[in-house]
């Protein structure tokens, strides 16, 4: 993961917990990355318009999926809603480097300190200090950067992380299924090591 880019493509795409859920629902049964793939766009799985869109998400919900081992998958599909949100983020986190990179460094911290806002400022901040470390970023477009603040926040408020106030976000650490929490802990990922049970 360490060789992984930058990329600005998360803001096309949040969550997707219904879709990982049915990938990985179907690599269980038995199917693998080719016949998901094809069944995903063949069958129209995810309800999309346009054939070359029903591509780039099984091509996203495949990427994310292969984050996940069989524990995590069965998981994933019979735990609590806000375990299966907290197991979606990591599998999004794990492809995404500026994702993860934002719950290490903004998220994580900010639990450890045991601080519960979030601002935009605080935002900003780590979107400015990515752009000072990163050629790529740098060249992003303004606008790229604003639907990559707002696709984080969704993202992150999807997975139970955010809660909406008028002031600014406030962070909540969720409470997820001891075994998921341990076995998330044991992959040695610093921004799981938080995750409550």
């Amino acid at each position: 993961m360490t060789g992984q880019d930058y990329a600005s493509t998360l803001k096309s795409f949040p969550l997707l917990l219904l879709e990982l859920k049915t990938v990985c629902r179907l690599h269980l049964q038995g199917l693998d990355k080719v016949a998901l793939k094809k069944k995903i766009v063949d069958d129209n799985l995810f309800q999309s318009v346009s054939v070359s869109r029903r591509k780039e998400l099984a091509s996203v919900v495949l990427r994310r999926q292969r984050h996940l081992d069989d524990f995590l998958m069965k998981k994933l599909l019979s735990a609590d809603l806000g375990t299966a949100r907290v197991i979606a983020l990591y599998a999004a986190a794990k492809e995404d480097r500026l994702l993860r990179e934002f719950i290490a460094e903004m998220i994580g911290d900010k639990l450890v300190a045991k601080s519960n806002s979030l601002t935009r400022w605080d935002i900003e901040q780590f979107f400015e200090s990515k752009r000072q470390q990163s050629k790529r970023i740098r060249y992003w477009q303004a606008d790229t950067l604003i639907r990559l603040r707002e696709a984080i926040t969704h993202i992150l408020r999807e997975a139970g992380f955010l809660i909406a106030e008028p002031n600014g976000d406030q962070l909540r650490q969720p409470i997820i299924d001891p075994d998921v929490a341990h076995h998330l802990r044991r992959q040695e990922l610093k921004p799981w090591m938080w995750v409550g049970e």
